[in-house]
């Protein structure tokens, strides 16, 4: 059984953990800026230049796994109702 959590909790996990390391996520509102650099983006805070772009919605799992703040027993359960399992790959 997979412990549910929102897509707000998500996004504001990773808020927190970027933080800590002088880097925010954010979210592209307008139409050209997402065509370009995707709906979402981290940028360094000191240097305002982009450290990943083309992130979409369901990219923010990926994200949240690889900054380690989704654990393999979690699952995030978007707005729209679409749920992702979060699996770590074993070595």
């Amino acid at each position: 059984m997979k412990r549910i959590i929102s897509e707000k909790a998500l996004k504001q996990r990773i808020r927190r953990k970027l933080e800590g390391d002088g880097e925010r996520l954010v979210t592209n509102r307008s139409e050209r800026a997402a065509m370009d650099l995707g709906k979402f983006m981290v940028i360094n805070c000191s240097t305002s230049l982009p450290r990943v772009t083309g992130l979409s919605l369901y990219d923010l799992v990926d994200l949240g796994i690889d900054e380690g703040v989704l654990e393999p027993f979690e699952a995030v359960e978007f707005n729209d109702g679409t749920l992702i399992e979060c699996e770590v790959a074993r070595d």
